[in-house]
């Protein structure tokens, strides 16, 4: 997360569109590639430090909400958050 601070907005493709169409499956082959246009959910940052957070309630609030879209996504809960390149400085979710 910490390599996240200083963004004032991060974005996460979520789909492409392809001739139209939207998939969620990432393009294959160099013609198709070229036709994809990525569609993007924006997050707003949290602009403040999340290094030696250690529990998830103690992110910013939108720190949060960026994990948390990521694993509603992926349908994948995280189980360590990192917040530094410590070992300690990670959240064991």
């Amino acid at each position: 997360m910490d390599v996240l601070d200083d963004f004032d907005e991060i974005k996460i493709c979520t789909h492409y569109e392809i001739d139209g169409k939207q998939t969620t499956v990432f393009p294959h082959g160099a013609e198709e590639l070229e036709k994809a246009v990525p569609v993007y959910k924006t997050f707003r940052g949290w602009n403040q430090s999340t290094r030696n957070i250690t529990t998830f309630e103690d992110l910013p609030k939108n720190a949060r909400d960026y994990v948390q879209f990521i694993e509603d996504q992926t349908a994948v809960p995280f189980k360590i958050v990192s917040t530094g390149p410590k070992r300690s400085e990670s959240i064991m979710k």
